[in-house]
């Protein structure tokens, strides 16, 4: 049984769960209790804040799975616009993880012969994300075998293996050039 009322921690706790069962497979489910959590994050402050940034991203990453790309994509960007304008830099790990996903999405859009555009810049690759690269790798792979993309799918586990790989040999640190 669900708490009544709104508070912060029930939000995050909406969020997991609807990320758990985006991960399960049940994107209605996911799509229902991430949507309740943003609402409730709006209800509970006065300006959108992470909490409700992080719910824009899994919101994107519901839609993504649903092959809505265009709906992914500007939950992606408003995500990202928010991040930055919360940090004031684009120097920070979860403006970064907006861009990797905004690039990813164009990927397997474009893969699946949907051509999107976007503004937002290219991931600069200066952080050490190679563990969340990964897996998104495999994220997006399993949104390929959905859309039938299955070639496209088995290069991207490739490459999330060989990412795992790199950060075995090199003690958890990737250099990579941009």
């Amino acid at each position: 049984r669900m708490p009544e009322g709104d508070s912060f921690s029930l939000a995050e706790c909406l969020g997991y769960l609807g990320r758990l069962c985006l991960d399960g497979g049940d994107l209605d489910e996911a799509e229902r209790l991430i949507e309740q959590s943003a609402a409730m994050t709006r209800r509970l402050s006065e300006s959108a804040g992470s909490s409700f940034a992080g719910a824009l991203l899994a919101l994107g990453a519901v839609d993504a799975s649903a092959l809505r790309f265009s709906q992914a994509l500007r939950h992606y960007e408003d995500a990202h616009d928010l991040y930055l304008e919360i940090h004031g830099t684009d120097d920070v790990f979860m403006v970064e993880l907006c861009r990797l996903e905004i690039a990813g999405l164009l990927e397997d859009a474009a893969a699946v012969g949907d051509g999107l555009m976007s503004d937002i810049p290219e991931p600069r690759g200066s952080f050490n994300a190679s563990f969340v690269e990964a897996i998104q790798m495999r994220n997006r792979a399993r949104i390929l075998l959905r859309a039938g993309a299955v070639d496209a799918a088995f290069r991207l586990i490739d490459a999330s293996i060989a990412v795992d790989e790199v950060d075995e040999v090199d003690g958890g640190h990737v250099e990579r050039e941009t």
